[in-house]
């Protein structure tokens, strides 16, 4: 087997790595606030500390095409598009409804969170070398292969 296919399933490995670790990190994130002392959350604390921990290490394995502040920028950023996109997310999950018989659970609550920064996530993690391979420059690629 070459090295390329090597090198891709490894970087695949790593995607899939990191959004499972985000995706159990949500799942189990009231259990691990329980186990830190806060029983009875509904553990989006734990998953904002993973969200933006993801965010932070996908900008500072970034590629190498933006420039330090558009880095710093995009942190901040992903906060106000999550903010954003929690309303379409809720509304795919239907649980905006107004009605006085409907109570929002906990699970609705981590649901609408998570859903809303798979989005933000996919887009950080494409800008980063420990989740996709560097691109070629060259013809075609769509580098500048003077860019230094």
């Amino acid at each position: 087997m070459s090295d390329s296919g090597c090198e891709d399933r490894c970087i695949r490995l790593r995607f899939l790595l990191g959004l499972g670790t985000y995706f159990l990190l949500a799942g189990y994130s009231s259990d691990i606030e329980a186990l830190l002392g806060y029983p009875g959350t509904d553990g989006l604390q734990v998953i904002t500390v993973g969200f933006f921990a993801l965010i932070i290490i996908c900008m500072l394995t970034e590629r190498g095409r933006w420039p330090v502040w558009k880095r710093l920028v995009f942190f901040p950023a992903s906060f106000v598009m999550h903010v954003v996109l929690t309303v379409p997310s809720g509304a795919m999950l239907g649980i905006l409804k107004r009605s006085p018989d409907h109570v929002r659970t906990i699970g609705e609550n981590r649901a609408q969170f998570v859903l809303a920064s798979i989005p933000i996530l996919l887009y950080a993690m494409h800008q980063s070398w420990l989740f996709m391979r560097p691109r070629e420059s060259g013809p075609g690629s769509g580098e500048d292969p003077t860019r230094e």
